[in-house]
């Protein structure tokens, strides 16, 4: 798999965080890790940069089976560099992911990132409005030819309409585009042109990430440290709520003590007698 794997030389220059390539430092590599795209300016020039990025969410919890999948192909994708190569195709792997506000998209990505950075000595850049990517891109591929590359933007929706040719002009277009893999998401997949969405070698894949089952709702229930008791009964409950209204639930009785039935209310859902077991008690908080 060429240089994946390997790990980073010293990173080639730093000004005020931002990481940027220097013919007078030699070739080197950006270290492995998520990354803004930044410009530097440099004496009289103007450089693509790579501000380092510490993403802050919640830790990340698999629940949902399309992480396994998805992360199961990248891996074959990485492995079969040579069989695209060899059929004439360029070495791309493009993911829409779609569904419901609140319901994992933004969890899987963080699964997926840290697992590119991890296995794959990868570099993820963050894609947040059309224009000026492929600049960025093919100045890594200047340095580093086939160093592994995931681009992630999330909302795609927010940009698209206004810089819809020049995403266009980016996904087809050959330089940079080697051993790379974009993810995108959406909540709102009609919004998003068909020539985009429906185009494979643009989006190869849209994976839905919808409401959670009950037993995915258990499975993150229990990820944050509910016990099995109340997690089971209140993933019976709450069809319909989304991760994010489920974090509430925890957040406003766990951590800002509020009693469960308001809170139960708030969001909807029909059953508030008490659970099978008290979050509080169970996951060691007092009253």
């Amino acid at each position: 798999m060429d240089n994946i794997g390997q790990k980073p030389q010293k990173v080639i220059a730093v000004q005020k965080k931002v990481n940027y390539y220097t013919e007078a430092l030699g070739r080197g590599t950006l270290g492995s890790g998520l990354y803004k795209m930044s410009g530097v300016r440099v004496g009289d020039d103007n450089l693509p940069g790579f501000l380092p990025v510490e993403v802050t969410n919640d830790e990340p919890l698999e629940v949902d089976t399309s992480v396994q999948e998805i992360a199961k192909e990248i891996e074959t994708f990485f492995n079969r560099r040579d069989v695209f190569k060899k059929m004439g195709f360029a070495h791309k792997r493009g993911y829409l992911l779609h569904g419901p506000p609140g319901c994992g998209k933004s969890c899987t990505l963080r699964l997926l990132e840290k697992a590119f950075v991890e296995l794959y000595d990868g570099i993820v850049l963050f894609w947040d409005n059309g224009s000026a990517v492929s600049y960025y891109v093919e100045h890594i591929r200047e340095h580093e030819p086939v160093r592994p590359i995931m681009l992630v933007c999330e909302d795609i929706d927010s940009f698209v309409q206004e810089f819809e040719e020049s995403i266009l002009e980016f996904l087809d277009g050959q330089r940079g585009l080697d051993n790379f893999v974009l993810v995108a998401t959406t909540n709102n997949l009609e919004q998003i042109p068909s020539r985009i969405k429906d185009r494979p070698s643009r989006i190869d894949r849209l994976v839905t990430i919808g409401k959670p089952s009950e037993e995915t709702r258990f499975k993150y229930l229990a990820g944050v440290g509910v016990s099995d008791a109340a997690a089971k009964d209140l993933a019976k409950r709450t069809e319909g709520l989304s991760i994010a209204q489920l974090k509430e639930i925890v957040v406003a009785v766990v951590c800002l003590e509020q009693p469960l039935a308001p809170v139960l209310e708030r969001l909807k859902v029909a059953d508030m007698s008490p659970l099978e077991g008290s979050l509080l008690d169970d996951m060691g908080f007092p009253r």
